[in-house]
């Protein structure tokens, strides 16, 4: 989503809800939790638990964003 709500239409919302996909939706948890992991703000496995992701989903994501 966009950083400041104000400066952009409610459509551009709706359409980034419709038009996403699994793989999209899928990155931006595995980047959080990532980024939840390097920050210290929990656990690889409190992140998976939290986020709902797998950690095969998640290993997959590292792989592929490590290269």
């Amino acid at each position: 989503m966009f950083p400041n709500k104000e400066d952009f239409r409610e459509e551009g919302y709706i359409a980034e809800e419709l038009f996403s996909d699994n793989q999209d939706r899928s990155q931006r948890l595995c980047r959080s939790i990532q980024q939840g992991v390097e920050l210290g703000v929990f656990t690889l496995e409190d992140g998976l638990n939290a986020y709902k992701v797998s950690k095969e989903r998640y290993i997959s994501f590292v792989a592929k964003t490590r290269v």
